[in-house]
């Protein structure tokens, strides 16, 4: 068979979270398929390690939010953004009632569960500045989340899809949600220095797949 009868090629890295859902509806619904290309998805727990992977050329695209991005550029400048998936408008920072807290301004002095360095870091530190809030942020990584709300060990979390819900659902009546900042975030896909080099055609199919996933979402 000639290259153009072979299907192209991705390894993509995905942030298991809903602000990259087009990722799982391309794949379940065959749009890579439609478009030529046979992509391997690999899950990561968030942007941070999954830019990591990119930048180490471990995976040709991932998704990764805008915060650790811009980190992440800064020191690996040759990474290109293709696509600019989705707003993510539902940040909340999810407190226990049963530690005081009912308002925004309840969280002065409290602890908060969030893993440093990802959009939800950011968002409840932009929440907290932009309303003159002192609080300590505690990393905890996505997957500790529920425990760390659950067990007490802090007194509320900012943390992304699917694990926000986890935390609420867990939490129950002692939850409260509280929403404030001025943060919304980007929701993006970045190259490999080498996929966009190598596989130009391969990185065209997947934005076309991508934005074939949007319709139905």
């Amino acid at each position: 068979a000639s290259d153009s009868d072979q299907a192209m090629s991705l390894t993509v890295g995905f942030v298991v979270d809903p602000s990259w859902a087009q990722i799982p509806v391309a794949q379940d619904s065959g749009y890579f398929a439609d478009h030529n290309l046979d992509v391997t998805v690999i899950n990561f727990p968030s942007g941070v390690e999954a830019l990591q992977a990119v930048a180490a050329g471990q995976v040709d695209v991932t998704t990764a939010a805008d915060v650790p991005v811009a980190a992440v550029l800064t020191r690996s400048p040759s990474l290109k953004i293709v696509a600019d998936g989705s707003r993510w408008e539902g940040s909340r920072i999810v407190a226990r009632r049963s530690a005081g807290i009912t308002e925004l301004a309840d969280l002065a002095g409290k602890s908060i569960g969030t893993p440093l360095g990802t959009s939800a870091a950011y968002y409840v530190a932009n929440a907290l500045s932009q309303n003159a809030i002192d609080a300590d942020l505690v990393q905890v990584s996505p997957s500790a989340m529920v425990t760390a709300a659950t067990q007490r060990n802090v007194d509320a979390v900012s943390i992304f899809q699917p694990y926000q819900a986890q935390v609420i659902q867990a939490l129950g009546d002692d939850a409260v949600s509280l929403a404030g900042g001025t943060y919304s975030q980007h929701s993006l896909y970045l190259a490999s220095p080498t996929a966009v080099s190598e596989k130009p055609q391969a990185l065209t199919a997947f934005v076309a797949s991508i934005a074939d996933a949007s319709a139905p979402l």
